[in-house]
């Protein structure tokens, strides 16, 4: 078998670029489900709030409080 060679530069910009896609891809999942369910309508329409004034405005009672925490 013969040796590789491995270019740690080539593969460490590699690494970024796929980082950087997935977490834009992250971004339009994220985007696309906040506009489907009312959330960014729901800002629109009342301002900033609490993360419970939100699901209330949203009717995403049970799931909105625990998800908007987490960041």
């Amino acid at each position: 078998m013969s040796e590789v060679s491995l270019d740690m530069d080539k593969l460490e910009a590699l690494s970024g670029k796929v980082v950087t896609d997935i977490t834009g891809a992250i971004g339009v999942l994220l985007s696309y489900i906040g506009d489907q369910s009312g959330v960014y309508k729901a800002l629109e329409t009342h301002g900033p709030c609490s993360a419970s004034q939100l699901a209330t405005a949203t009717g995403l009672k049970r799931a909105l409080p625990e998800r908007v925490s987490l960041f």
